[in-house]
């Protein structure tokens, strides 16, 4: 069998390669008897070349014989020597050229059968040649890194695979340099051990190529992204379905995308909270451009700033901050609330003014300069705040809503909120409340208490949340035995509310505090619709006439306030005092939770606040916080979905970005049409769910 041999000797190293070529395989074995810089520890190594363009092989007569040792430093390039119109590469010394004369100093160089030496000395001509024209595009091996260490069998796992992960880039970066000009590439290789262990693996890409696609989309839409986004679809997930559905872009497109969305400048919060804020003028001016394209009418906007606090884990609480410019047009959708800082923080006065200090400085830049000009048109901001109690409280710089003084909008005494006959210009005018009477040295919105809007959402749940812990009140009393949970009344009680179509189960009950499912506003709207119809069932026979009355003219009112287009506003007040003075403290003779010290700052600001707002701003329901709420659900989805947790409030803001310049990519849903009436709105509903068995009533 016919071998092309050469060896190569490097004293100054004391190694030595052997490269053995056989015509019939494209195989190269290089044989180093002992450690190589780049491999150690690697006796043999077997490459396997595949030609990249066809050779002349007609006359193919390899050189065969044994070449003398060639005495050079270690850096090698790659020759292609031609014999007899047959292709063929060698390992040549770098810093030495094979020209005559140095065949003729070392005598010869290979001996060959037929063919006379002339001959072999014009094919070393020709191969100099090419070497010359090959040198400065040939990379040596001497510039690639040698591996460093002990022996590659003694090492530890994660050492093997972090040399074969080098060994593999060395080798494939060396071997392409070699061959590539000669028209061969490095298809697989082979490493034997010191110990005999084979090392193998291929340079080539995987075979399980997906076949190409020509109707899969190149770019990636935005409705793709929004939907990815907004519904916390892993990579690892979009990934599976690209394998199963070939229609769909691919994964590195899609994370280019994402990571291609912008996201202004995102700041930390001074303090010793984490937390993180964009600057507001500038989110304020990116949305509302959004909303001039989509409403090119509107010649002013009103911005609502929010804040909410959420328990997101046992040792997580995030409060977040948000606006939303009202046009009128789905004012209540997630979707037009904007979150504009997020920080970890319990919600109480110190916390707010440390955590939030440089967010409300940015807020009050912008509202200093209500003016702004939007393509050559100047606009007009108008800035109101609106939040649940507890927080508006917290943000004026007052104190709780159990003080003395607990009113946001005047300085009425606790005590005097069950008087329903003082004027209304003395609460609106002589004891109203102004900027300078809110806490001294408080950095917060500067927004005059006319813009700090009650919250009829939080209206709803506070005031029903007393009729409920007055009905719990009056079963219990009821019942007259020790266990407050088991007696009749409670049961009838229970299983009433549950009748309603609302989940409800009574946790405790003592003297001081009352303990219940915590009822959704949905939820609590269904028992004001319901339940005074039943409250025979679950009350005493001597004032449930009453209590129903109590929870109907509730029921109104509320209607009329959480309109749109509500009535006037004299008449709202009238109706809020003939419910607080005429209904529910006339059941105090009957049950303690009716008493004049239960009526609680909302029932006061309903009376006498609310009106006013109705007869300033039209309505109030264009300022609720039914967003503000979804949108706390959404930062707490983004929370446990897409943050690592360890820079948690960042992550959220940006989400959040990213999320609303996205939000005009929704699909647009379908229109859907109630026909029967009285399914859903008179009970049916809760009827058939009621008749579902579930597994634990077998």
């Amino acid at each position: 069998m016919r071998t092309d041999r050469i060896i190569t000797d490097t004293p100054t190293r004391g190694h030595t390669i052997q490269e053995t070529r056989r015509p019939e395989s494209n195989n190269i074995t290089l044989h180093t008897p002992t450690s190589f810089g780049l491999l150690p520890s690697i006796r043999d190594m077997t490459v396997a070349l595949s030609a990249g363009q066809s050779t002349d092989t007609s006359s193919a007569d390899s050189l065969q014989g044994n070449c003398r040792p060639i005495t050079t430093t270690p850096v090698f390039h790659a020759v292609p020597t031609t014999t007899h119109g047959s292709s063929s590469s060698s390992l040549v010394p770098g810093n030495s050229v094979v020209s005559p004369d140095n065949m003729r100093t070392n005598q010869s160089i290979a001996s060959t059968s037929g063919n006379s030496l002339q001959e072999t000395r014009h094919s070393a001509i020709q191969s100099t040649r090419a070497t010359s024209s090959m040198e400065g595009n040939c990379r040596p091996i001497s510039s690639i890194t040698a591996l460093k260490g002990g022996n590659f069998e003694v090492v530890s796992d994660r050492q093997k695979r972090e040399r074969r992960s080098q060994i593999k880039r060395a080798t494939d970066q060396f071997l392409h340099t070699l061959v590539d000009q000669i028209g061969l590439k490095p298809h697989s290789m082979k490493l034997e051990t010191s110990r005999g262990n084979i090392l193998d693996w291929n340079f080539q890409s995987s075979s399980r190529k997906r076949p190409s696609n020509p109707d899969r989309p190149q770019e990636v839409t935005k409705s793709l992204l929004y939907i990815l986004l907004k519904f916390g679809i892993s990579q690892e997930c979009y990934h599976e379905l690209t394998q199963e559905f070939p229609c769909l872009p691919r994964t590195y497109k899609v994370k280019e995308a994402i990571s291609a969305l912008e996201t202004p400048e995102v700041f930390k919060v001074s303090g010793s909270f984490p937390g993180a804020y964009f600057k507001f003028k500038d989110i304020l001016l990116k949305r509302l451009e959004e909303v001039i394209t989509e409403y090119p009418s509107m010649k002013r906007a009103r911005v609502r700033i929010s804040g909410d606090g959420a328990k997101y884990s046992r040792s997580s609480n995030f409060n977040i901050m948000s606006f939303n410019i009202l046009t009128g047009h789905n004012d209540l959708s997630c979707k037009a609330v904007h979150t504009i800082a997020a920080v970890k923080l319990k919600e109480d006065y110190d916390g707010l003014a440390e955590g939030y200090a440089d967010c409300f400085e940015t807020i009050n830049e912008a509202i200093a300069n209500p003016h702004v000009t939007i393509n050559g048109i100047n606009y007009n901001l108008e800035f109101f705040l609106c939040c649940d109690y507890k927080f508006t409280l917290l943000i004026l710089g007052l104190q709780a809503a159990h003080s003395n003084h607990a009113c946001a909008w005047c300085t009425i005494h606790r005590l005097q909120r069950y008087n329903m006959k003082v004027p209304d210009e003395k609460y609106l005018i002589h004891m109203k409340r102004t900027f300078s009477s809110s806490g001294p040295g408080y950095v917060r919105p500067n927004i005059d208490p006319d813009h700090v809007i009650l919250d009829e959402l939080h209206l709803l749940l506070r005031i029903t949340y007393r009729l409920i812990e007055n009905l719990i009140s009056g079963a219990k009393a009821s019942d007259r035995c020790t266990e407050a949970l088991s007696g009749p009344m409670m049961k009838r009680l229970i299983d009433t509310i549950k009748s309603c179509g609302v989940t409800f189960y009574v946790k405790s009950v003592t003297k001081d505090n009352i303990e219940f499912t915590s009822l959704t506003g949905t939820d609590r709207k269904k028992l004001l619709q319901f339940l005074p119809s039943k409250m025979h069932q679950c009350q005493p026979a001597l004032y449930y006439k009453e209590v129903k009355v109590l929870w109907e003219k509730f029921s109104k009112l509320y209607t009329a306030v959480s309109s749109t287009h509500p009535p006037a506003a004299a008449m709202i007040s009238t109706m809020a005092k003939d419910w607080i003075n005429n209904h529910f403290l006339t059941l105090g003779k009957h049950c303690d939770g009716y008493a004049k010290d239960r009526v609680t700052p909302y029932m006061h600001a309903l009376s006498y606040h609310v009106g006013h707002f109705i007869q300033k701003y039209g309505n109030i329901k264009q300022f609720s916080c039914q967003a503000v709420e979804k949108n706390n659900d959404t930062c707490k989805h983004i929370y446990f979905r897409h943050s690592n947790r360890w820079n948690a409030a960042s992550d959220i803001i940006k989400h959040s970005y990213k999320l609303d310049s996205l939000r005009f990519y929704e699909r647009e849903k379908h229109s859907y049409s109630k026909n029967d009436d009285e399914y859903w709105e008179e009970g049916g509903i809760q009827e058939d769910r009621l008749k579902r068995q579930r597994l634990d009533d077998e």
